[in-house]
């Protein structure tokens, strides 16, 4: 026998979650605004709103090119190429109803049906004006900070010099000794000085690339020739593992130098003697993949999520470590730079293995 109540009760529960819905979306910290099968407006909750200036009223049935004037509708808008769902995180700039220009960072997220069919689009983006102006400002701090150290270092180190050639007088030998020990380490100090105003105009973009075709395969044997000595040191074999051929890259070559010589430097430094240090490239489907892999004592865990990081140096057992943690923060701002990624697979006392990516030349049929 059918229950009378029934209907009533699930009537009333579609209801409260309907509320629940309204509720749940409208009282977002973040704007978000849901779109058809056609791209047109059917939600738009309070904080969008308030971060665009038009109302719910104002934007329904519209397409939101119209109401965002997205520096991203013509040229990266993920709405265009629906296969793929687009970057967790898309930075872009919109504009309000008052014509005012700010920041913000999309993410994107496709509803299909059982056929895979597009009926819904959820975007939900924020403001991130504040966060921009305090970038602005600590960028600023921190390149003040540098070149202030920078300046006396500079004075500094042209006394010692003077001191060397006995422009104030003739040297003892202990003298003499102590001057160039100084005269290394305020030479170590202005690298490191230098290595971190680098990352920092990498990051904030600062840095114009000479992006052209480079010739992958060249520069990585251009590359491990220089290193051939320093490996022979510690008896390591440098082992080329490359294809045939490989599509040349769209790189600036002097960087992308750059990030092998680092990474070939720390895994020879890192590799223990008689071992073998690999050094491969592959083609993908938009980039080429490379891989710097070594063998010995391998990164722990708990320092994997920081290597990136500037002047984390980690710990790797017994070995002395040099040095000021900055070259892997330089090999992630240059292939970042070039819109690639970089990440590292390792275990303690297994192999460790670097790879990046960079663009390749796609040639059109």
């Amino acid at each position: 026998m059918q229950d009378d109540n029934l209907d009533p009760i699930k009537e009333n529960l579609f209801i409260d979650k309907c509320k629940l819905f309204n509720l749940v979306i409208h009282s977002m910290p973040v704007g978000l605004f849901a779109l058809d099968r056609d791209n047109k407006i059917i939600e738009f909750n309070s904080t969008a709103e308030k971060i665009t200036g038009y109302t719910k009223r104002e934007v329904l049935g519209r397409k939101c090119s119209e109401i965002l004037n997205s520096n991203l509708c013509n040229i990266a808008c993920p709405l265009q190429n629906p296969s793929c769902p687009g970057p967790v995180d898309q930075e872009a700039t919109i504009k309000t109803k008052d014509h005012q220009e700010i920041p913000v960072i999309f993410s994107t997220t496709f509803l299909k049906d059982d056929q895979g069919q597009i009926y819904s689009t959820i975007r939900i983006f924020r403001d991130i004006s504040e966060v921009r102006r305090l970038e602005g400002h600590r960028r600023i701090l921190i390149s003040m900070f540098a070149h202030d150290l920078k300046a006396p270092i500079t004075i500094a180190g042209g006394f010692v010099i003077r001191l060397l050639k006995g422009k104030a007088g003739p040297l003892t030998p202990k003298q003499y000794e102590y001057l160039t020990i100084i005269d290394e380490k305020i030479r170590q100090l202005d690298s490191y000085i230098l290595s971190f105003l680098d990352i920092l105009k990498m990051q904030f973009g600062q840095i114009p690339l000479s992006i052209e075709p480079c010739n992958m395969s060249k520069l990585i044997y251009e590359v491990i020739e220089g290193f051939r000595v320093k490996a022979s040191e510690k008896d390591i074999y440098l082992n080329i593992e490359l294809p045939d051929s490989l599509p040349m890259v769209l790189a600036d070559r002097e960087q992308l130098q750059r990030v092998l010589n680092n990474l070939l430097d720390n895994a020879i430094k890192y590799s223990s003697e008689g071992s073998e240090v690999v050094i491969r490239a592959n083609e993908a489907s938009e980039y080429v993949v490379c891989q710097v892999q070594n063998s010995g004592q391998g990164i722990k865990s708990k320092d994997l999520p920081h290597i990136f990081d500037p002047f984390f140096r980690g710990s790797r057992g017994q070995l002395k470590r040099t040095g000021a943690g900055l070259g892997l923060a330089i090999v992630k701002s240059i292939v970042e730079a070039h819109g690639g990624k970089v990440w590292v697979n390792s275990e303690p006392g297994e192999e460790t293995t670097f790879t990046f990516t960079v663009p390749k030349i796609i040639k059109v049929p």
